[in-house]
């Protein structure tokens, strides 16, 4: 059977396939057929880039510019947008799937595994985002512009672990322990 991944909520993972449920909370659980493999493009960044990056940040920092709440908040903005531009064609992906029924793992085994599994990654959410705003608070604080790149980049770190959607994810595994439990 062939599903649309934006319909159906992934509450976590048998091995590496993934496990989903329909939005509405009603029928069967459904796990992926094979183990997701998907295409990866490689992503290289030339050594010059780096260097010349490291040039324009040293340049800038030298001028000691004031620190701008509006410069943080606009690449905050760009990262954001960004992330959400790699991730536009995730909810229309089509995925072989079948239905799961619990034998051997019991059912509240696996809940109980997918919520471990969903702490563990909220928990670098959390991380991640203390971290962004204290970056973003050294940068307004001393005015080094090397800060403002380091908040920038948590924060992307942050905008991708939020794309695993932890928060709602404690919610839905919350609600199915609760229904069928």
């Amino acid at each position: 059977m062939k599903i649309r991944v934006g319909d159906y909520h992934v509450v976590g993972a048998i091995g590496k396939r993934g496990v989903l449920i329909h939005k509405d909370l009603k029928g069967p659980f459904y796990v992926s057929r094979e183990e997701d493999n998907p295409e990866a493009k490689e992503v290289r960044i030339p050594a010059g880039m780096t260097f010349v990056v490291t040039i324009m940040i040293r340049a800038i920092d030298s001028k000691n510019l004031q620190a701008s709440l509006l410069l943080l908040l606009l690449g905050f903005l760009l990262v954001f947008l960004s992330v959400k531009w790699a991730y536009r064609k995730f909810p229309n992906r089509v995925l072989e799937v079948k239905e799961y029924q619990f034998d051997s793992p019991s059912l509240e085994e696996i809940l109980n595994d997918m919520t471990k599994r969903n702490n563990a990654l909220m928990k670098f959410l959390m991380v991640f985002l203390l971290i962004t705003i204290i970056f973003a608070i050294l940068y307004l604080k001393t005015n080094f512009f090397i800060f403002l790149f380091m908040s920038v980049g948590f924060f992307l770190a942050t905008d991708l672990m939020s794309q695993y959607q932890c928060i709602q994810r404690m919610f839905v595994l919350y609600k199915l322990k609760k229904m069928f439990l």
